[in-house]
């Protein structure tokens, strides 16, 4: 695959990636062929989105939700991803909610809370 460059490198990885997904056997190749497409293209969505389902079908909450989310950051339109987010991410925190507003509600702001 090093004589293809760009998109169709790209295209390449990413069929690739889900015909090893197919066997069970093969996730951790699919898994190494999407996160290689990401450091070459980090700007392109689809393998994101694509790690984003292999972790949720192995029920890696934590890592689908982030792929999901970096998959948004690039195309916020992108449907499978809000709705993946929509049902099982947790809300993100606000700077208030990390100890940085007055009485933070963090364990930080409890112990650094004035008076």
């Amino acid at each position: 695959m090093e004589a293809v460059q760009g998109k169709p490198r790209l295209r390449a990885r990413v069929l690739l990636a889900r015909c090893y997904i197919r066997n069970p056997k093969w996730a951790k190749s699919a898994e190494a062929t999407l996160l290689a497409a990401t450091r070459e293209e980090p700007k392109a969505v689809e393998p994101w989105a694509l790690l984003g389902a292999i972790y949720a079908e192995k029920r890696l909450r934590t890592r689908a939700t982030a792929m999901y989310r970096k998959a948004l950051e690039l195309k916020p339109d992108h449907e499978e991803a809000a709705q993946y987010l929509a049902q099982n991410a947790p809300p993100t925190e606000s700077p208030e909610d990390e100890g940085g507003g007055e009485g933070g509600g963090g364990l930080l702001g409890r112990l650094f809370r004035k008076g």
